[in-house]
């Protein structure tokens, strides 16, 4: 079958920055629909898009941001923007449950939002906010909200939020590497 992926060599390492290389491979990838990679690696092609399937226990998946929760992410896939929302999990250390006026590690966390927290350990105390900032689709602005890679992973394995609607069976991969910070200039 002849291919008709780039006719340029690629090296390791070589960036695919040209936009017209990266779609032709994407649209191989696509022509192929389920591909087995190597043992345990899997691409697969399902209605809400390309998927990859590692030891055939993890998925993952593109999504945009529809909404934030406290403790999850309403998102859709990119490719299919038709779908039901599906509610992603935070990584651990950006949720407000597991820390809201707790006490870990000797620092005490008040005021928790899903943007903002107080930090005071012995008698510093920092205010703190979640840096880069997860931002929303917004319909006022045309923005279509970030991008975010999730897994999807054992839904019992995830402390949440209970008030929410729905367990998550996907987590943000935080590829952004988002954390909290001291705001400058604040105390």
């Amino acid at each position: 079958m002849p291919s008709r992926l780039p006719q340029r060599q690629f090296s390791a390492g070589d960036p695919l920055s040209a936009k017209k290389d990266i779609q032709v491979l994407w649209d191989e990838v696509r022509r192929l629909g389920n591909l087995t990679v190597s043992a345990g690696l899997q691409l697969l092609n399902s209605p809400g898009g390309m998927h990859l399937a590692v030891l055939n226990r993890a998925e993952f998946m593109v999504m945009r941001i529809e909404s934030v929760g406290t403790d999850t992410l309403t998102c859709i896939p990119i490719e299919d923007t038709t779908a039901d929302p599906i509610a992603v999990a935070k990584p651990y250390n950006l949720r407000v449950t597991p820390f809201a006026d707790e006490i870990v590690n000797e620092i005490s966390y008040t005021g928790v939002t899903s943007t903002n927290r107080t930090a005071t350990r012995l008698t510093i105390t920092e205010q703190q906010v979640v840096t880069p900032p997860y931002v929303p689709r917004s319909d006022a602005s045309g923005y279509l909200g970030d991008e975010i890679l999730c897994m999807k992973i054992n839904e019992s394995e995830i402390d949440y939020d209970t008030t929410q609607n729905e367990v998550p069976a996907w987590i943000d991969m935080n590829i952004d590497a988002r954390a909290w910070a001291k705001i400058a200039g604040a105390s």
